[in-house]
């Protein structure tokens, strides 16, 4: 290494202070007086050469420093796509890296190199904008490392295990040769967490338990006030038999229980008739409830509306890149119908701060006649 390479390094440092800096300057001064060989008057000539050369690393090295700082200010932003989400959790139907860890090869297990596609995981690159809890969620289940859960949660219906592919109890089977579905672990069958996992991210039409209109009635009943009249239209009951598609389950059903608890329970005594419906449409299902006769009491340009706090930011992020969500309401103020755009295809979320963009609030012509939440599940295809 030459000495002005030397020197780019110690300039490099960021804990060398301005005098700290004048003192190299000074030594490097005197190395080069004390290595004089027949120079003469040229020492100062070499003394402004190196103190030049100096100065031009030191600019340099400021330079990238304010780079390095202005790409850690720099904002980063994601943009909600569902779609994105989707075809992520398909890859646990299409991709040979996933598919046989949810589904029972017919190949031996000996031409299955688990262990092998664990450590692929391990190097996978997250979608970029797709919703992190989802990602994780999907890590918890192969990876036990600092970025991910020792044990397997669901939401809905509550679930919790220790036995997943990076248990060393199931580890310690596959290295034996043994297919991860014929895995039993103190009387608990591993191909059932399997199946659990499954139904966390994917509505499935193959098993009546796990169907999407028996989870989600069930979840209704169990979580909506007893005070409350709900009613299905043909619709809902027609589709909603049908509905499949992958999705992550767990924040569906934790974004659906806010707004049973926090906006339709609560706001029951201006309302307590509640109509559910499901359209089919080409590239979505829609779901909906529709509080009939119910009314938003804060203003249209209330703060509270913007989607930054409180109860609507945590829907919104529990939805940001899982499902689209709209709103249309009567105000109470003059009866004004307007909706709320919360996510949709322009959707912001800042990386950097975790904040979402703001509620778009735009007038309606017509009356709604209540309050209505339309949610937007996308399909497959």
């Amino acid at each position: 290494m030459d000495k002005y390479s030397f020197i780019s390094d110690l300039m490099k440092n960021k804990s060398l202070t301005h005098s700290q800096k004048e003192r190299l300057y000074e030594l490097i001064g005197k190395d080069i007086i004390r290595n004089l060989d027949q120079k003469g008057d040229n020492i100062f000539q070499e003394l402004r050469v190196i103190k030049n050369k100096m100065e031009l690393i030191e600019r340099n090295v400021n330079k990238e420093n304010n780079n390095n700082k202005q790409n850690l200010t720099k904002k980063r932003t994601k943009t909600h796509n569902p779609k994105e989400m989707l075809k992520f959790l398909f890859q646990f139907s299409s991709q040979e890296g996933y598919k046989w860890f949810t589904h029972k090869p017919d190949l031996r297990i000996d031409e299955i190199n688990y262990l092998s596609k664990l450590e692929s995981i391990k190097k996978y690159k997250m979608p970029f904008d797709i919703n992190i809890a989802t990602y994780m969620f999907m890590r918890s289940f192969f990876l036990k490392d600092k970025n991910s859960n020792d044990k397997l949660n669901i939401f809905y219906p509550n679930f919790t295990t220790e036995l997943t592919y990076s248990n060393e109890k199931i580890l310690t089977k596959i290295k034996k040769g043994i297919n991860p579905f014929d895995i039993v672990i103190d009387g608990i069958y591993f191909a059932d967490v399997i199946n659990k996992f499954k139904n966390a991210i994917e509505f499935r039409s193959d098993n009546d338990k796990y169907k999407f209109n028996t989870l989600f009635m069930d979840f209704i009943t169990n979580n909506l006030s007893i005070d409350i009249n709900e009613k299905y239209t043909d619709d809902f009951k027609n589709n909603s038999k049908s509905l499949s598609t992958y999705i992550d389950v767990n924040n569906f059903f934790r974004g659906i229980n806010l707004i049973l608890k926090e906006w339709l329970n609560k706001y029951k005594s201006l309302s307590n008739e509640l109509i559910i419906d499901l359209k089919n449409e080409n590239d979505y299902y829609l779901l909906s409830f529709f509080q009939k006769g119910g009314e938003i009491q804060n203003k249209p340009t209330s703060t509270k509306l913007n989607g930054l706090a409180g109860d609507f930011n945590t829907l919104r992020k529990y939805w940001f890149s899982i499902v689209d969500l709209e709103i249309k309401a009567d105000f109470a103020e003059n009866k004004k119908p307007h909706k709320i755009i919360c996510l949709n295809n322009e959707t912001q979320l800042t990386v950097n701060d975790a904040k979402l963009s703001k509620n778009v609030i735009k007038p309606l012509q017509d009356t709604v006649g209540g309050v209505m939440y339309l949610i937007k599940i996308y399909k497959n295809n």
